[in-house]
């Protein structure tokens, strides 16, 4: 265990305990199954001198603080503070530590041994699912954004090829390129390749056109996108699919200028 402080939450362990705890209740398990997943993912550990008293004391302190503290997390954390918890590790580095360490986990105990406050509501994760169907093309006007590079007045044309699963939201796998009208007529000379690590990709590599968009809510997406139809998909000729380790995530607010970076270099 990695800590830098005598304080609950100054260790490595702590942090995980609280961020996975908090994570499993916000993706919908109750607080009896978050509890159980915890204690098995960390079953190696929990009869560990060093590691398994700071898993019951930040797992009962942190469902103290949200009203939800179950009897047996409870009466484990209280066991471990009676036994000395992990006393020996600070006292072992100095006296002064170890006093320091003695109050946090007296003031634990005190806390854990007094009225926790009532049930806090947990909110919920909220996937987003983008409803896009494959072949749905949008356009993104240009405007002044592209007048350096002449593109003023054009738009960058956005069609769904596919869509995967990211981060637990659904997302559009997209094909790009530039087009003078609000019509579908793409072409190999003006798609956007992919820019990978600022260089061109070498021959044989996958994923030369192919975007992941990152649509993970609706309100991030541009309110000047036009819908232009849904249409064959295009694929241009030397197109070599998708390759996850190889795919460059587009992000909306950055869209315009890597896709003209990325039209600029590979049509120069």
């Amino acid at each position: 265990m990695g800590a830098w402080g005598v304080k609950l939450y100054q260790n490595d362990l702590a942090e995980d305990i609280k961020y996975e705890y908090t994570e499993y209740l916000r993706e919908g398990k109750t607080n009896e199954e978050a509890t159980k997943e915890l204690i098995l993912k960390y079953e190696g550990m929990l009869e560990d001198i060093d590691d398994g008293p700071n898993f019951w004391f930040v797992l009962a302190d942190q469902q103290w603080k949200i009203g939800r503290l179950l009897p047996y997390v409870k009466e484990q954390a209280l066991n471990w503070i009676e036994k000395g918890g992990d006393l020996h590790i600070w006292y072992e580095s100095s006296e002064k530590l170890g006093n320091e360490r003695k109050r946090v986990l007296e003031e634990l105990s005190q806390r854990l041994n007094s009225p926790q406050p009532p049930e806090k509501k947990i909110y919920k994760h909220r996937y987003y699912i983008c409803p896009w169907k494959d072949g749905d093309i949008f356009a993104l006007p240009l405007n002044e954004y592209g007048k350096e590079y002449g593109l003023n007045g054009k738009y960058i044309m956005i069609q769904q090829a596919s869509q995967i699963e990211f981060n637990k939201n659904i997302i559009p796998l997209v094909r790009c390129w530039i087009s003078e009208s609000l019509t579908y007529t793409p072409e190999r000379e003006n798609c956007t390749e992919c820019l990978h690590w600022g260089e061109k990709l070498p021959p044989g590599r996958n994923c030369k056109y192919i975007f992941e968009l990152d649509i993970t809510s609706k309100r991030i997406i541009p309110k000047d996108l036009i819908y232009v139809g849904n249409f064959e998909i295009y694929v241009p000729k030397d197109d070599d699919g998708y390759n996850p380790k190889h795919c460059f995530l587009l992000l909306w607010k950055k869209l315009k200028s890597v896709l003209i970076d990325c039209y600029v270099l590979f049509n120069d």
